[in-house]
């Protein structure tokens, strides 16, 4: 294992991201154990309830900001996320590797894949914001307006981390909403790192919670 991501790690250990910035969970940590050699390279939080009220009350502030900028800002915004994903899927795959045991070569793979939809979605949310059909009836207009549903939840496998939780983030922000990821218990430290490339968006905008399937929120976003 590299020094660096060691190191970074361990920082994440315990954290969920919250509006912006890794913050230390409140709730109990379990290890996280590496498969091929058994040694504990960090640890992991368990989400209390009052920090997912927080995510989701975040999520609802972020949303709002977002859905108020053009398409082309949030178009440019998506791709500056693909290219810093590009940039550190050398550190994500080797944090991958080492938390759940994917090949070090499909692990970096994942990560530029994961980069390719932020591209992908970026140009199709820019291109496609709604269009006024022809009249079936003369005197009549047709409109189909595209609006977001507001907080989305990812909830994402151990298999593939990064490209399963790519696509539906690159999808759910292009169409102007917040999202929410729960990440598997066996890659929770490897979304966490992937946040330093979300940090130019509205804090609150991309958030990460960990844990197990226990959690639940009462909080419900005000429009």
């Amino acid at each position: 294992m590299t020094t660096q991501v060691q190191e970074r790690m361990r920082q994440l250990s315990g954290c969920n991201y919250l509006r912006g910035a890794w913050v230390a969970s409140a709730g109990r940590r379990l290890d996280v154990v590496d498969p091929a050699t058994e040694e504990v390279i960090g640890q992991r939080a368990e989400a209390t309830s009052a920090e997912v009220d927080l995510a989701v009350r975040n999520a609802a502030e972020a949303q709002r900001v977002w859905w108020a900028r053009s398409a082309l800002e949030r178009s440019e915004a998506l791709h500056d996320v693909s290219r810093r994903l590009k940039e550190l899927r050398e550190q994500i795959g080797e944090c991958m590797t080492r938390e759940m045991g994917k090949p070090f070569r499909e692990s970096t793979w994942e990560g530029g894949a994961a980069a390719s939809s932020f591209d992908y979605y970026a140009e199709l949310a820019r291109h496609d914001q709604g269009r006024v059909a022809g009249p079936s009836i003369a005197g009549q207009v047709h409109m189909t307006l595209k609006e977001p549903l507001g907080v989305v939840v990812s909830i994402v496998p151990f298999n593939y981390p990064m490209l399963l939780f790519g696509w539906q983030a690159a999808a759910a922000l292009a169409a102007g909403n917040s999202i929410i990821v729960k990440p598997s218990e066996l890659t929770t430290l490897t979304v966490l790192l992937s946040m330093s490339a979300f940090d130019h968006l509205p804090p609150g905008l991309v958030q990460v919670v960990a844990g197990g399937g226990a959690w639940t929120s009462s909080a419900a976003p005000r429009w």
